[in-house]
């Protein structure tokens, strides 16, 4: 179980699942559960006691005195967007026979020199 779910799982109050959980998804899910303002001063007081109780016991604690929260801040997924193919740098690719990476190491350089790129397609017959 990844530390997001169980945050989840603790803001809406749903059945924790019966896992062993260790010290480090404690120390992260802590971590998490603090970024939130309204929740920061509950961990804080529960904190003290990470290592002298179970981990077990320790999410349980969190459990109950985190409130619920149908929608958990800091949970929000958001889709990366994916960069359109430049067509230019493509070509050029093809023509110097690089690859991926040498694109990657010379691709400030490229960017600077296709700056415009109109010129360009018409120069290397791109449509």
């Amino acid at each position: 179980m990844t530390p997001f779910e169980l945050i989840e799982i603790i803001y809406q109050k749903t059945p924790l699942p019966n896992c062993d959980y260790d010290t480090q998804i404690c120390f992260t899910v802590s971590k998490y559960l603090s970024m939130d303002p309204n929740e920061s001063s509950k961990v804080k007081r529960i904190m003290d006691y990470i290592f002298y109780i179970e981990p077990k016991h320790y999410i349980y604690l969190l459990y109950l005195c985190i409130s619920k929260n149908p929608h958990p801040p800091y949970l929000k997924i958001t889709k990366s967007k994916e960069k359109k193919p430049n067509k230019i740098l493509e070509k050029v690719q093809y023509i110097l026979n690089w690859t991926n990476r040498e694109m990657q190491v010379n691709d400030k350089l490229l960017s600077l020199i296709f700056k415009d790129e109109k010129k360009w397609k018409q120069e290397l017959a791109i449509k």
